[in-house]
């Protein structure tokens, strides 16, 4: 089992034909790899931990300690990458931080 970015192309059908909820597809598709090999995403890639969360994998940039204020989600949508707005944060589904309320642009 793999998931091979070199071919995707973010349709979204392989989501749509999963029972189980298994695959998900996040709106952020900046997808930058120095080496081919770093596109392929195996099963034990894509395993989540006890908490839901998923691995960091070595060649990703997770801007290390914006964990609990950013997703990729947020980096990709809120107003300069700001992660600051008001109201309370709650998550969205994406990678196990639960339901998040829509933000408001922050001031």
């Amino acid at each position: 089992y793999e998931i091979n970015y070199l071919r995707c192309i973010h349709c979204d059908l392989c989501v749509e034909a999963c029972p189980t909820e298994a695959i998900t597809e996040t709106k952020l598709f900046e997808f930058s790899f120095t080496n081919r090999q770093d596109a392929i995403y195996t099963k034990s890639d894509l395993l989540v931990d006890d908490t839901g969360k998923p691995q960091q994998l070595e060649w990703e940039d997770w801007r290390e300690g914006e964990d609990k204020n950013t997703s990729g989600w947020m980096r990709a949508t809120s107003p300069s990458g700001d992660a600051n707005f008001t109201g309370v944060v709650s998550w969205s589904g994406e990678l196990g931080y639960g339901v998040r309320s829509a933000e408001e642009k922050s001031e």
